[in-house]
């Protein structure tokens, strides 16, 4: 039976499954090609949207920190060189940068996957991993920072993501009751209580990458709580990544 492929989440695959191989991502439905970095579908209209990113070190003007993603566009062909450097400027109408742009234009989210060539900090060591769902803030045509190889200067077809809230990240309802629980939590006052209330709630699902997980890594700081290893990052604050000891994948 075949299985459409949808905008948002994919049912059933959870925000921070890994895969071991790009094949898996796309049998998973979460991208269209096994090589390409923008996957796209199409639309109610006939129109091709984009629906699906990956971060794996593509070229030299992505930059990925996190909540926030400068996304370089693509071009149709040999176009890139060693060390990700283009061979010669992007176009608005190849395909794949017009269909991420028309996603841009009606505010469809965007699915991120990280590959393990993709940031240091926030990449899987050895697989690739789905990253929940963004948006495009803005798009623009700008200079690469490198050159052509014969020096001439090229320009790229740049996109600007981020993160959407963790309310949006949960796809299941004991999720969305866990990061509902937990802004109640942030919203109340910090003083003591001489009569604090008390709260039950059970959730039996493993949870990854949702605001649980950050609660946790900002209660101890960003120490591992086995190795007691603390890693900073370039902005100066703790980076740390779940089961980095045991992958869970």
């Amino acid at each position: 039976m075949r299985i459409e492929r949808v905008i948002g989440h994919v049912a059933g695959v959870p925000v921070g499954t890994l895969f071991h191989r790009r094949g898996d991502v796309q049998r998973a439905h979460l991208h269209q090609a096994n090589q390409k970095g923008i996957s796209w579908l199409v639309d109610k209209d006939g129109s091709k949207v984009g629906d699906a990113i990956v971060l794996h070190g593509g070229y030299v003007d992505d930059k990925d920190d996190w909540d926030q993603i400068q996304y370089t566009g693509a071009s149709e062909g040999k176009h890139k060189g060693p060390g990700g450097r283009l061979l010669r400027s992007q176009s608005w109408s190849y395909k794949d940068n017009a269909a991420l742009r028309l996603s841009y234009e009606r505010r469809y989210p965007i699915r991120v996957i990280r590959g393990h060539e993709g940031d240091l900090r926030y990449s899987p060591s050895n697989s690739y991993r789905y990253d929940g769902l963004y948006e495009i803030t803005g798009v623009r045509t700008a200079p690469s920072s490198r050159p052509a190889p014969d020096g001439s200067p090229l320009n790229i077809c740049q996109f600007d993501l981020r993160r959407l809230p963790d309310a949006v990240q949960a796809q299941s309802p004991a999720e969305r009751h866990l990061v509902e629980a937990l802004e109640e939590l942030d919203d109340e006052p910090t003083h003591l209580e001489k009569f604090p209330g008390s709260r039950t709630m059970q959730v039996r699902r493993l949870i990854r990458d949702t605001a649980a997980a950050r609660r946790i890594k900002q209660l101890y700081e960003g120490e591992c709580q086995l190795c007691g290893l603390r890693l900073m990052g370039p902005d100066g604050r703790p980076y740390s990544q779940g089961a980095h000891i045991r992958p869970l994948g």
